[in-house]
């Protein structure tokens, strides 16, 4: 099963992401915070993470970068 790590701030569209990939059998964990969705993808180790730039506290830009500069996540 692949799973899917979903920064997404929205309830209702975060809602329906994860409808839409369980259809498509995923395994989907939404977070609506950056640095924890940062701690859930390193425990995790998702196979793809969806990202929104419009986050509470950091932006999904900061997200995006710290990402990159994990070399087991990037």
């Amino acid at each position: 099963m692949t799973k899917v790590l979903v920064f997404e701030s929205d309830p209702e569209f975060a809602g329906e992401l994860r409808t839409e990939l369980g259809r498509l059998r995923c395994d989907v964990q939404i977070v609506e915070d950056g640095n924890v969705g940062l701690a859930a993808a390193v425990q995790d180790r998702p196979d793809l993470i969806l990202l929104s730039i419009e986050l509470p506290r950091m932006n999904g830009f900061s997200v995006c970068n710290k990402l990159k500069k994990d070399a087991a996540l990037k």
